[in-house]
């Protein structure tokens, strides 16, 4: 795997982008001037500014020929489209329209998860991340209380455990199909500092953000590109190939703020 860019400093991705890099920040609100912290996307493999004018015009006739006589603009339109080639939390957050936050679980020692009409071959998810010590056994359930108690242990050998650090538990044998099988888990304490990020995705669908796109060509002219609002919006997500291999594709349309849209400005280094 290409070694990942030191991202300490502002530097040249490792891309097509190749002489720029860019910083955005989420707008928590269409009416706060004040965005938040700013952060690094990361290798850009693209990043491409389309600007489109709508014109109106009036034609004067000469003879049997028509030609415009006045022209006026109507409407101006600027769109930015971006691959984005290093995940992190925020570009994932604009590629499921959501806000990611710290996943925390609490320790679980002697957990249970109740399995109301079993299938053999079944895969069952227990409801808690990185489990162990997985157990099965016969059970009764009360659909008065909704409750499920644990009664004889099924044989080794009856299920096993397939996905541990999603909490997938695959029952096999020593049952029948519909029967009441109860799971029992211990699972570890995941704090907020161990930084496994949960992404409710779909439920903020209306990313905004400034972005400054940043010049970094040692032989070119160095500037800065600065973008007051630009709400962008995934087109599709490669679930395939993961981080290592995909990119994320990003548009969305660049609005005015006081006027203007943006600012290019020149730096000195």
């Amino acid at each position: 795997m290409v070694a990942l860019a030191d991202y300490g400093d502002l530097a040249p991705g490792l891309y097509e982008l190749q002489n720029c890099e860019i910083v955005g920040s989420f707008i928590l609100s269409q009416g706060q001037d004040q965005p938040e912290d700013w952060f690094q996307f990361g290798d850009c493999d693209s990043a491409r500014i389309e600007i489109s004018a709508t014109k109106i015009n009036r034609k004067g006739r000469n003879k049997r020929v028509r030609t415009v006589v006045l022209e006026t603009t109507t409407d101006v339109t600027a769109t930015l489209a971006i691959r984005a080639m290093q995940y992190s939390d925020n570009i994932r957050s604009i590629a499921l329209l959501g806000t990611a936050v710290p996943h925390t679980q609490a320790a679980v020692a002697a957990g249970s998860f109740g399995v109301k009409s079993a299938k053999i071959g079944g895969i069952y998810y227990v409801g808690a991340l990185d489990i162990s010590a997985v157990t099965a056994s016969a059970g009764t359930f009360d659909a008065q209380t909704g409750e499920f108690t644990a009664g004889e242990a099924l044989p080794a050998g009856s299920w096993k455990v397939v996905d541990e650090a999603a909490g997938g538990v695959q029952l096999l044998s020593g049952f029948a199909d519909n029967d009441v099988i109860v799971i029992g888990y211990a699972a570890a304490a995941i704090a907020e500092a161990d930084k496994r990020t949960r992404i409710d995705f779909g439920v903020e669908t209306e990313k905004v953000m400034r972005l400054k796109i940043r010049g970094l060509s040692a032989q070119g002219t160095p500037f800065i590109f600065e973008l007051n609002r630009w709400n962008g919006t995934p087109s599709g997500i490669d679930l395939i190939g993961g981080d290592d291999f995909s990119g994320q594709d990003l548009t969305g349309t660049l609005a005015a703020v006081g006027g203007k849209i943006g600012t290019w400005q020149k730096l000195s280094v």
